[in-house]
């Protein structure tokens, strides 16, 4: 599948073991998030695809 232009994003979340993979399609500007930078994730339902690994 084609997502179109994205930002791959490796977020480690208190309380798992490993972090969580995400992307977002560049219409935000993730690549301006200094590394470690506390974030919030939000999203719309329809909008999530999980993947597998």
């Amino acid at each position: 599948h084609y997502f179109g232009e994205i930002t791959h994003l490796i977020v480690e979340i208190p309380g798992l073991e490993k972090p969580l993979s995400v992307t977002e399609t560049n219409d935000f500007g993730a690549d301006d998030i200094p590394v470690g930078t506390s974030i919030r994730l939000a999203y719309d339902p329809e909008a999530l695809v999980a993947m597998a690994d």
